[in-house]
């Protein structure tokens, strides 16, 4: 079974090439709005898809923005525990 299968069913061509991109990457960067105290959950969603190995060992950040003034404040607090 490939790292993007599951159950026998292949990923989608382009989360592969996302994935290939991302291996290839010196580092990883994510820029959302911000959503309920977090990313969205159909960009969580795709990450999720992605093997660990695919981030192994980069440098990454996340850059979140907000309409309010301290909504993008308290996702960093939950992301650091």
């Amino acid at each position: 079974m490939t790292q993007l299968q599951y159950e026998g069913i292949q990923a989608p061509d382009w989360l592969s090439s996302i994935n290939s991109k991302l291996k290839e990457a010196d580092a990883v960067v994510v820029v959302s709005a911000e959503y309920n105290h977090s990313i969205p959950p159909p960009l969580s969603n795709m990450l999720d898809h992605f093997p660990l190995a695919s981030y192994a060992y980069k440098p990454s950040g996340i850059v979140c923005y907000s309409t309010g003034m301290q909504d993008t404040s308290f996702f960093f607090v939950e992301c650091s525990y």
